[in-house]
C-alpha cells in the first residue's frame, strides 16, 4: 500500500514521524483501490486502538467518565490529526460529537468521516468497556447502494444526507464511567498533552515553520500578513507561497488553521475571556475573531465554549480544570 502511495515504509516504522496532508490522501487513495469495497472507511474504523489516538487516547481513558473523554478529544483534536475537526453540539437531551473534514474537497471524503466516527465509536466501547451505540448517526453523504455495513456497525439509525457528521448521543450516555478512569494520571497526562501540542505547532516542514512564524509575529503583537512571515523565514512571500502551494496548503489555510486551533484551546479554558482570546490571535476587536470563529465553525465563541465544556455535571470540575504552567498561548 505504501509503495503504491509513493511513500518509503521505514517512515511508519517512525514513533515521532509525521506524515503530510498530501501523503495521507495518497495512503487512503491506494488503500481503499487495494480494498474495492465503499464500505473501506468503516473498516478502518472497527479497526481503531485508543493507542491509535497516541497520547490523546492515553488522556481519554483515564478520564472519568465517556463526556469528560469527549471534551478531551475536542480540545486536543489537533494531536489526534489536521484532517477534521471534533466539536460538540447539543440538541434537547442529547449530545452530539461533531466531526468536520477541515478541506471540503477532502480525497475520499466519504470514507474517511466514515472511519473517524466508526473509529469514535469502537473508541467508546473500549474506554468504558460496553458496547454502547449512539441514539442516531448522521452522515452528510448520499446513501450508500447498500447500507447493511452502516447498520452493523452502528447499530442505530442512521441518517443519511444530514447537514453533517456526527454521532447523537443520549445525554445520559455521558456519564457512562470509564474502566481506566484515574484522576492523577490523567492530570499527568493532560499536561503532558500541552507541551505536545505546543511543540507539534512547531514541528517540522514549511508549513510547520510558518506555524511557528507565526505564533512569534503573535507574540510580539505583529500583523499576521504574508509578507512578514515570509520576512522572517528570510524568503520572499512569493516563495513562501509557492512553498506552501507544493506542500498542498496556502497561507490563508495555515493561518487561519493555526487561529481556529488556538481558539479551541484557549476557549476550552473557562477563565479566559472573548476578548483577551481575540487580543492573543492578533484581532484588534473581538468582533472579527467571532465573526471569523463564526465563519470557520458556524457558531460563535460564546455557544462553542458552553457547548465544549458542557456534559455530565459529575465530569464538568474535572475535565475544565486547567493544569497550572500549561497556558499554551503563542
Amino acid at each position: 500500500m505504501l509503495a503504491r502511495a509513493g511513500i518509503d515504509a521505514a517512515r511508519a516504522t517512525r514513533p515521532d514521524g509525521q506524515l503530510t496532508l498530501a501523503e495521507v490522501d495518497r495512503i487512503w487513495q491506494a488503500a481503499a483501490a487495494l480494498a474495492g469495497t465503499p464500505a473501506f472507511g468503516l473498516e478502518v474504523g472497527r479497526r481503531v486502538q485508543p493507542a491509535s489516538y497516541s497520547l490523546v487516547g492515553q488522556v481519554m481513558m483515564t478520564a472519568p467518565d465517556l463526556g469528560a473523554a469527549l471534551r478531551e478529544a475536542v480540545r486536543l483534536t489537533p494531536l489526534i490529526g489536521e484532517g477534521g475537526v471534533i466539536d460538540i453540539a447539543h440538541e434537547p437531551g442529547r449530545v452530539l460529537m461533531r466531526y468536520t473534514p477541515s478541506n471540503p474537497d477532502w480525497v475520499l471524503k466519504d470514507m474517511r468521516v466514515d472511519a473517524a466516527l466508526g473509529g469514535a465509536l469502537m473508541l467508546a466501547h473500549m474506554i468504558t468497556g460496553t458496547e454502547i451505540h449512539p441514539a442516531e448517526v448522521r452522515l452528510n453523504r448520499t446513501p450508500p447502494r447498500d447500507p447493511g455495513p452502516w447498520a452493523a456497525l452502528f447499530k442505530a439509525p442512521i441518517r443519511f444526507g444530514a447537514d453533517g457528521n456526527a454521532l447523537v448521543w443520549d445525554r445520559a450516555r455521558m456519564a457512562t464511567p470509564l474502566r481506566a478512569a484515574n484522576e492523577a494520571v490523567n492530570r499527568l497526562l493532560r499536561a503532558h498533552a500541552e507541551e505536545i501540542y505546543r511543540e507539534r505547532l512547531s514541528a517540522g516542514g514549511v508549513p510547520a515553520d510558518l506555524r511557528r512564524v507565526l505564533q512569534s509575529l503573535l507574540t510580539a503583537g505583529e500583523s499576521l500578513t504574508v509578507e512578514a512571515a515570509a520576512a522572517t523565514l528570510n524568503t520572499s512571500a512569493r516563495s513562501l507561497q509557492r512553498a506552501l502551494a507544493v506542500a498542498g496548503t496556502s497561507f490563508a489555510v495555515e493561518r487561519d488553521g493555526l487561529r481556529l486551533a488556538l481558539a479551541r484551546h484557549h476557549l476550552s479554558r473557562p477563565e479566559l475571556k472573548v476578548e483577551a482570546i481575540a487580543t492573543r490571535l492578533g484581532y484588534a476587536e473581538a468582533g472579527v475573531f467571532v465573526r471569523a470563529f463564526r465563519r470557520w465553525t458556524g457558531e460563535t465563541p460564546a455557544r462553542w465554549r458552553r457547548n465544549a465544556l458542557s456534559g455530565s455535571p459529575a465530569s464538568a470540575s474535572s475535565s475544565a480544570a486547567t493544569d497550572p504552567g500549561t497556558d499554551p498561548r503563542p
